[in-house]
C-alpha cells in the first residue's frame, strides 16, 4: 500500500516504507489522508531458527527413521509459523491502526486509542496458554491484564484502547507513535494524560 499522505517516508531496515518525523519547519494538514505502512523491527534470529528446524525436519529426520506423517505435520507447522513471522506489518489509515499477520491480526479504531507507550514486552511479564503461537497472541500481564501481541521484537509500542490493548513492534517506534498520535487527534480522539514519552533509549 503506497503512502499517500503528506507525511514523508524513509526506508525501514527490511526495505519497507517506514514513517518518519516531519522535517523542521514543515507543517501538515490537520486531516491526514491515505494510509501509512511500516514493516516490523525484525529479529533475524527467529526466522533463521524456524528455517533451520524446517530443513532438519525435511532432510535429516527421514534418515533417522522417524515416521513420515509426523515429519510432514512438523514441517507444515514450522512453515506456517515462519510465514506468520515474515508476514507481520502495520498500517495507519484515517480510521484504524491495523496490525497484520498471517492467521491473526488486529484492527484498532483510532477513536478508541487512549495511550501509546514505548515499552519492552519483557517488562510486562506476559503469560499465556499458547502465548505468541496463538491466533492473536492473546497474553496476560500483571500490569495491564489481557492484551494482544502482534510483534516480531520485544521492544515496541503498547497501544492502550477502550477494548483490549495491543503490543506492536514497528521498525521505527518513535516515528510510528508520533504519526499514530496525530492520526488519533485528526480522527477526533484524544490521548489520556500527557503526550507519550518517545525519547530514544
Amino acid at each position: 500500500m503506497q503512502n499517500a499522505s503528506s507525511e514523508p517516508s524513509g526506508r525501514a531496515p527490511g526495505g519497507e516504507n517506514e514513517v518518519a518525523a516531519p522535517p523542521a519547519g514543515k507543517t501538515r494538514s490537520s486531516s491526514p489522508v491515505g494510509a501509512l505502512r511500516s514493516g516490523p523491527h525484525r529479529d533475524p534470529v527467529v526466522p533463521i531458527f524456524y528455517t533451520l528446524l524446517l530443513l532438519l525436519a525435511l532432510f535429516e529426520f527421514p534418515r533417522l527413521g522417524i515416521n513420515r506423517t509426523a515429519i510432514y505435520i512438523l514441517a507444515g507447522a514450522l512453515a506456517i509459523y515462519l510465514a506468520r513471522e515474515l508476514s507481520v506489518f502495520y498500517t495507519i489509515d484515517n480510521e484504524r491502526l491495523n496490525a497484520w499477520r498471517l492467521f491473526g491480526w488486529r484492527r484498532v479504531p483510532l477513536g478508541s486509542i487512549r495511550r501509546i507507550e514505548r515499552i519492552s514486552l519483557r517488562d510486562l511479564s506476559p503469560t499465556g496458554f499458547v502465548g505468541s503461537w496463538g491466533w492473536r497472541s492473546r497474553l496476560w500481564s500483571p500490569q495491564v491484564g489481557k492484551f494482544d501481541a502482534v510483534y516480531t521484537f520485544h521492544r515496541g509500542l503498547l497501544v492502550m484502547t477502550d477494548d483490549v490493548p495491543v503490543f506492536i513492534s514497528p521498525a521505527n517506534p518513535k516515528a510510528f507513535a508520533k504519526v499514530l498520535s496525530r492520526r488519533v487527534e485528526a480522527a477526533g480522539g484524544s490521548l489520556d494524560g500527557p503526550p507519550p514519552d518517545l525519547d530514544e533509549d
